[in-house]
Formats: C-alpha cells, sequence, structure tokens
C-alpha cells in the first residue's frame, strides 16, 4: 500500500501546482510548505481541523499527509500514524517518540482531547508529552468536529494553526471535487490571553445558514488568515481508511458494551 501512498500523494500535489489551479488552492500548498518547513528547523507542527461530521476533516488530514510524504517535504507517513481511536494512542505516542519527521492523523480526537476532561490525568499527560514531542519534528493533524470544545491547555499551548471546512464542491466528477476550509493561525503575543480571538467575535442574533453569511463572520476573528481548498481524496485512499475506520468503531463498540453492558451502568 506504500506505492499507493506515492503515487496518490503526486497526484494530490499536482492538482495543487497545477497551472489552471485557483489560489485557495495555491494557498493550501503553502500552508503544507510551512509545516513541513518546520520538521526541518527541529520544529513540530500542531494543526486542528474542525467541521461538521462527513464535511472532510479527515480528508484534508490525510491529504495534507500524502502530499508531505513526496520528496522535497520528506515528513514521512503510512497507515500505522493514523489513530482511530483513543485505544490507538499510546502506539502513536510511542512512535511518536522514538521516531522522527512523520505526519499523524489523530481521527475522533474528542475522544482524547475533550474540554469536558479538562482535569483527567490523560489531558494533563498529552500537555507533557505535547510539549517535549517538539524534538522529534513530527506533523500532527487533530481532527475535531468542535475547536472550542478542545482541551484549552492543548489548544493554547500546542495548537499553532487551525483549518474549518465548511464547504464541498458537487462535481460529478470526483477528481474535480474540493472542498474550502477557513485557515487560522494562533497570535504570537505573549502577553495575549485569548490567543485565537475568540472574544473579539459576539454572537450574532441570527444563525448562520448559508457559507456566504459564514465567510463574512470568520473573516472578523483576528486569527483568521485565510480561505483554502483542497482535493477531495482518490477513492482508493478513502476506501482503504473507511475500512480501516470500521474496523476501529467495532472495536470501540465492543469496549463500550464490556463497560456498560450490564443493567444500570447507565
Amino acid at each position: 500500500m506504500s506505492e499507493d501512498i506515492d503515487l496518490w500523494g503526486k497526484h494530490l500535489l499536482e492538482r495543487l501546482q497545477d497551472k489552471e489551479a485557483t489560489e485557495n488552492h495555491r494557498y493550501f500548498n503553502l500552508c503544507l510548505d510551512e509545516f513541513a518547513g518546520r520538521t526541518k528547523r527541529n520544529q513540530d507542527a500542531w494543526i486542528v481541523v474542525t467541521g461538521d461530521t462527513g464535511m472532510g476533516k479527515t480528508t484534508l488530514s490525510l491529504g495534507g499527509s500524502l502530499i508531505t510524504n513526496q520528496p522535497g517535504y520528506d515528513v514521512k507517513f503510512d497507515w500505522d500514524n493514523i489513530c482511530y481511536s483513543l485505544t490507538d494512542l499510546p502506539d502513536i505516542i510511542e512512535r511518536a517518540t522514538s521516531e522522527e519527521a512523520n505526519s499523524y492523523v489523530i481521527d475522533e480526537a474528542m475522544d482524547v482531547a475533550d474540554a469536558s476532561s479538562f482535569m483527567t490525568r490523560l489531558n494533563r499527560e498529552m500537555r507533557k508529552v505535547g510539549t517535549k514531542l517538539r524534538k522529534k519534528r513530527n506533523i500532527y493533524w487533530w481532527c475535531i468536529p468542535d475547536f472550542m470544545a478542545l482541551d484549552p491547555g492543548i489548544r493554547n499551548r500546542l495548537v499553532k494553526w487551525w483549518f474549518h471546512i465548511f464547504w464541498q464542491s458537487d462535481h460529478k466528477e470526483r477528481s474535480e471535487r474540493y472542498a474550502i476550509a477557513a485557515f487560522f493561525r494562533k497570535d504570537m503575543n505573549p502577553f495575549q490571553t485569548d490567543k485565537w480571538g475568540l472574544s473579539d467575535v459576539k454572537t450574532m442574533r441570527k444563525g448562520i445558514t448559508d457559507h456566504v453569511t459564514l465567510m463574512r463572520y470568520l473573516r472578523k476573528i483576528r486569527s483568521f488568515v485565510s480561505f483554502v481548498a483542497f482535493p477531495i481524496l482518490p477513492s482508493v485512499i478513502e476506501e482503504k481508511y473507511e475500512s480501516r475506520s470500521k474496523m476501529a468503531l467495532a472495536e470501540t463498540g465492543r469496549e463500550f458494551k464490556a463497560n456498560f453492558g450490564k443493567k444500570g451502568d447507565l
């Protein structure tokens, strides 16, 4: 399967660099340049990807990992670098602390970094380990539905970039489909407590029901940088991911039954 990773990573990169690619596609390419560039400067990169279910969080994270696996970027990626559930996390952490210049996708990351579990031992340890992981020069993609639900210690200390995906094209040809995300960068001001500028934006009286209004709203956030576009994954990659993801889901179901299967446990 490593051949497919190399082949499709090359294919996705060509789409971003195509002369007919939009400015938003090229800007996503520049983001990947920045993330991979950090690994060459003895730094790491923590990125959060948010959006509704099925909007493309995994697509963006896997696509970015496939592309930065290409020569020139030189950030290694394979299927064992995906964390599908909480039970996978120890293996991912062990690998991330022993190998260098890898890209990791933490899928369904709310299991790991939920703010409602802010004082749990796991979150405290994740913040400690995350700080030390810088020496291994890795890229970490955290896929969660809601940015504000992320543990504040992880959000404000470790995460430096945030993509929020809110729209997908409906081209009939899969190779032509793409999605749009808003891209944010954490404030570098050491005296700023609100690192993402979220307190600057007051809640609108009316709900947001279309992506044009949402785009105007997102632009008001101080940490907003630009809108970016990224291509949808090739079907062969998506099918491989879905197969492994469903196996992880089945294991989660077995664990849930073992923990709460007795009457009175819920």
